[in-house]
């Protein structure tokens, strides 16, 4: 039935109910304010509240209004000096970034291929010397085998042969 109220027809029936009263709520009229001293721009949220309570001073009715209102400004103006702040570090940033990529006057390397491989006397330094040969004693079956080939040589085949006779 309530959305039947707004149609035109149904809009001339007078409808009464406990919650609805005779006088309708109305805002308070505005009062002029006196400065003693103009207000400068605050530039912070704290400077703000402390202006707006020194021109408070008799409207007690919509003082919670008021605070409300420079609560937000002064949160606005807050927001405002950090995105100040993060534009001017970018700012600064860009700066630098553009210093830096400017081309700078660069001498080429000398730079000589040749040193990078070894010299000559490295390369003899670094190569093993052969070992001084040494004298090995013959092992002790070699000295007894050479000495039956020496005995051997020095008989000739008749001396054998009257050896194995006799």
């Amino acid at each position: 039935m309530a959305g039947l109220r707004s149609l035109s027809y149904l809009a001339t029936i007078p409808v009464q109910g406990p919650l609805l009263s005779k006088t309708p709520p109305r805002t308070p009229k505005r009062r002029k304010l006196r400065h003693t001293h103009d207000p400068y721009t605050p530039k912070h949220k704290r400077e703000l509240l402390s202006q707006l309570e020194s021109l408070q001073g008799d409207l007690e009715a919509v003082r919670q209004g008021v605070r409300e209102v420079g609560d937000k400004t002064g949160d606005m103006i807050e927001r405002d000096n950090v995105e100040k702040a993060q534009l001017r570090a970018r700012c600064n940033y860009l700066e630098l970034q553009l210093e830096s990529q400017k081309p700078t006057g660069r001498k080429a390397v000398q730079y000589n291929p040749i040193a990078a491989f070894p010299t000559a006397e490295e390369i003899q330094k670094a190569r093993p010397k052969p070992k001084a040969p040494t004298k090995e004693k013959p092992p002790p079956k070699a000295t007894r085998a050479r000495e039956v080939a020496e005995e051997v040589d020095s008989l000739n085949m008749y001396s054998m042969m009257n050896t194995f006779q006799a």
